[in-house]
């Protein structure tokens, strides 16, 4: 059984623990994206 399926199957608490952070992570590198183009721009 490869991770993958287990992920898809069934949810972990410690996926819904880390899918807060990514989503944190990913605004953060997004508004620091847009605020280099800001400058830049």
């Amino acid at each position: 059984m490869t991770t993958e399926a287990a992920t898809t199957e069934t949810t972990t608490p410690e996926v819904d623990s880390e899918r807060p952070l990514l989503i944190a992570m990913a605004l953060m590198v997004s508004l620091g994206t847009a605020a280099m183009y800001l400058i830049v721009g």
